[in-house]
């Protein structure tokens, strides 16, 4: 189930971030500045989900884990994210605290995402 709230998240994003244009309306964001917003939108989403600076920098180390193991295209389908941080958190607690806020922060990437398809 996880994993599919993952997928779901990913395309989210990536259909907003595509969707995207720069003020003037003119064309669609490089993918440097698709990294930058995705960024941001994360950070905003980790703080309104009140991650501690110890789960943001554990969600971001595993995720950079999984995708190296099995692939940026695959990472959703193959493993369960949160298994994931089970396995690689350096502790229960830390593990505990993500699963605990996950889904705060998948709604407010949902909502982040739509706000950036919803731009005029």
């Amino acid at each position: 189930m996880v994993s599919v709230i993952a997928l779901c998240y990913t395309i989210a994003l990536l259909v907003g971030l595509s969707a995207a244009t720069d003020e003037a309306g003119s064309s669609p964001h490089g993918p440097g500045d698709v990294a930058r917003r995705f960024e941001q939108m994360e950070q905003t989403c980790f703080q309104e989900a009140q991650f501690t600076p110890e789960e943001t920098r554990t969600v971001v180390s595993v995720r950079q884990r999984a995708t190296q193991e099995v692939g940026s295209q695959n990472v959703n389908r193959q493993l369960d994210f949160l298994d994931y941080i089970d396995r690689y958190a350096p502790s229960t607690e830390i593990a505990q605290g993500i699963r605990s806020k996950w889904n705060a922060f998948n709604v407010c990437v949902g909502r982040e995402a739509a706000k950036l398809v919803s731009r005029p």
